[in-house]
């Protein structure tokens, strides 16, 4: 459980790593968490005092506490933490996430808690898909057993674009939902995929800021001319008539 505290601490500070402050996260209106929060909490974890031979594993984990602090304790009032109960072989019947574990389970809508990790194209431990595992939680929890193919049927799959037109597909960098975000183009159709190499999780719905890289504001300039385009485009459009119309 220390382990699942730790990675969602930073899978979660990916998500909310934005130029500015921001309670939409972590934090309150009074005490939001602070900007780039992954900056903040690497920072601690390369301290030049635990890069020297003399790191102890109590100061590596001191280490640990002040980097995951940045996203469970923003406020600076708590001193001391409950570790999750997720699920486990052992506990799979363990709540996990509300309303987005309802959502997994019935539609296998992402839930980054079940994602695996290898240690190589990221940076926590070995932790393999079990299907096996979701599918026992699920029962257990909700009494429903996942549908694993819903998403491909209902939206399409690689073939998701098939039949549609003007959207704008936007990514951000820091976000590691990013990864299964739309990055192809059909200009004829006006559907364009843009990466946001700076951004958080959808920093270009957010209100604009003062620190906003260059590239958050052109996204949203982009998105905005897109929006334009296609009132304008529909509006000479040429209109269905009818005869009554005509007699009329």
């Amino acid at each position: 459980m220390l382990k699942y505290f730790i990675r969602d601490a930073f899978d979660t500070m990916s998500m909310g790593n934005y130029p500015f402050a921001s309670s939409y996260i972590a934090g309150t209106a009074e005490t939001p968490m602070p900007p780039y929060p992954v900056s903040i909490a690497c920072s601690y974890l390369s301290n030049a005092t635990l890069a020297s031979s003399s790191t102890t594993s109590s100061s590596l984990l001191s280490a640990v506490k002040e980097s995951v602090s940045v996203l469970y304790n923003v406020t600076g009032d708590t001193s001391c933490y409950d570790l999750p109960a997720y699920p486990t072989p052992v506990t799979p019947g363990a709540p996990n996430d509300g309303i987005w574990d309802w959502q997994w389970c019935t539609e296998m809508l992402p839930d980054s808690f079940w994602f695996s990790t290898d240690g190589v194209h990221d940076m926590f431990w070995l932790n393999e898909y079990n299907q096996t595992l979701i599918d026992e939680h699920c029962n257990l929890v909700w009494g429903v057993t996942p549908r694993q193919q819903w998403i491909r049927n209902e939206y399409g799959g690689r073939s998701l674009l098939e039949g549609h037109s003007n959207i704008v597909f936007s990514s951000g960098g820091f976000d590691g939902w990013s990864s299964g975000g739309i990055a192809t183009n059909i200009s004829e159709r006006d559907l364009t995929s843009i990466m946001i190499r700076r951004g958080g999780h959808h920093v270009d719905l957010m209100f604009s800021t003062k620190n906003d890289p260059m590239e958050v504001v052109n996204a949203r300039k982009y998105e905005l001319d897109a929006v334009r385009r296609w009132i304008d485009g529909y509006q000479k459009r040429v209109k269905v008539m009818s005869w009554g119309d005509l007699l009329a």
